[in-house]
């Protein structure tokens, strides 16, 4: 299996390759010019490519076989409130890897964390690693820091799924292949749950709260395990 490499690309034949890319394919996996490797832009193109010349700061490849692999019809997005440290990177890591299309970190009454612009830039770097080892064509979009009452406030066409000790229990959703649209949204309070008026607020929306079992979840777990459901209910992959 060709080693993965994340780049625009053009519709030359000679592309290339700079910043932290090139670094690690030139000197950290020590590649060099008459080696295959694989392209992909995020956007659904993949390309097999030979190195032509190389240094740490720049790679230069001819671009041979190009496949384009279409967007899956259900895009499901995830919005949830972010974990604290290392967990926020899991989070990313496996939402992407399980096919989740957007991600929107959400800011709650009892939210902790609150990521700034350079959190998130480093979020959506997880989110290119994670696709080359994934082999995922589609980059999972992640949003700005979005307050709950602003997010439900855009979703009035969506079909909102919530998390929530209160709602029945997930398993006891019935033919949600049928039922729940492509505008599907999976939501995640923080780990001190949504406040009273959260959960009126969901219920203006109409969302449908399900319950992720006895245990208490932290936030990370509760969004991929809800997420992996819906995923899978709806025999979707990416």
């Amino acid at each position: 299996m060709l080693d993965r490499f994340f780049t625009e690309l053009p519709n030359d034949d000679d592309v290339e390759i700079s910043g932290p890319e090139a670094h690690h394919l030139y000197v950290v996996l020590r590649k060099r010019p008459g080696e295959q490797i694989e392209l992909f832009d995020g956007r659904g193109s993949t390309a097999e490519a030979e190195i032509l010349s190389g240094s740490k700061r720049s790679v230069t490849v001819r671009i041979g076989d190009r496949r384009f692999t279409e967007k899956p019809s259900f895009a499901l997005t995830l919005a949830t409130a972010t974990p604290k440290g290392d967990r926020a990177k899991w989070l990313v890591e496996k939402a992407t890897e399980i096919g989740v299309d957007r991600l929107i970190p959400l800011q709650t009454d009892r939210s902790v964390v609150h990521p700034n612009l350079g959190k998130l830039d480093k979020l959506r770097h997880g989110v290119i690693e994670a696709c080359k080892q994934c082999r995922r064509p589609w980059l999972m979009t992640i949003d700005p820091l979005t307050p709950l009452e602003d997010f439900l406030g855009a979703t009035n066409e969506a079909h909102v799924i919530a998390a929530d000790p209160t709602g029945i229990p997930v398993a006891d959703i019935k033919q949600l292949k049928a039922d729940v649209p492509s505008n599907t949204v999976c939501v995640i309070g923080p780990e001190g749950g949504f406040t009273d008026q959260e959960l009126e607020s969901l219920s203006q929306q109409n969302a449908q709260l399900v319950s992720l079992g006895q245990s208490i979840l932290r936030i990370e777990t509760a969004g991929i395990g809800l997420a992996a459901h819906v995923l899978l209910s709806c025999e979707q992959r990416v």
